[in-house]
């Protein structure tokens, strides 16, 4: 992938999970594929909120290869602007080069409720770092 070498970004940190899996993956495991605070890592994810905490905008992506892994990714108004163009769909998906601040798994579930049944659900990983390039998948 061109956006990984333009950068020199991991592609590969799936291979250090036990079996290339992240559902399988201890926190620790995770971190310790991810190397945070190293070499850059690129991900395909959709694109699910942008958030805003005082100046600074959050880019929200779940990963579509894991309902288990959600990205949490400080960005810069051009990155933001990358992201708000004509033909918005819900969940597109994205080529995102991060470096990777912190993997942690929430310590609470979120319930939703409906008339008939109450289920909840789990947020597994939390990654939160740092978008440094990103670039719109065709679909």
């Amino acid at each position: 992938m061109q956006l990984a070498a333009q950068h020199g970004a991991d592609l590969r940190w799936r291979d250090r999970l036990p079996r290339g899996s992240v559902a399988l993956a201890y926190s620790f495991q995770l971190e310790d594929a991810l190397r945070p605070g190293t070499r850059p890592v690129v991900f395909r994810a959709h694109l699910r909120d942008i958030t805003r905490v005082d100046d600074q905008f959050y880019l929200i992506f779940l990963d579509p290869k894991s309902s288990r892994l959600t990205l949490k990714l400080a960005a810069n108004p051009s990155q933001i602007e990358k992201t708000l163009h004509g033909d918005q769909l819900s969940f597109e998906e994205y080529a995102i080069v991060t470096t990777v601040d912190s993997v942690h798994r929430p310590l609470y579930q979120i319930t939703a409720e409906s008339t008939n049944e109450s289920r909840s659900e789990d947020i597994s990983f939390v990654i939160e770092g740092k978008c440094i390039d990103l670039v719109l998948l065709p679909y």
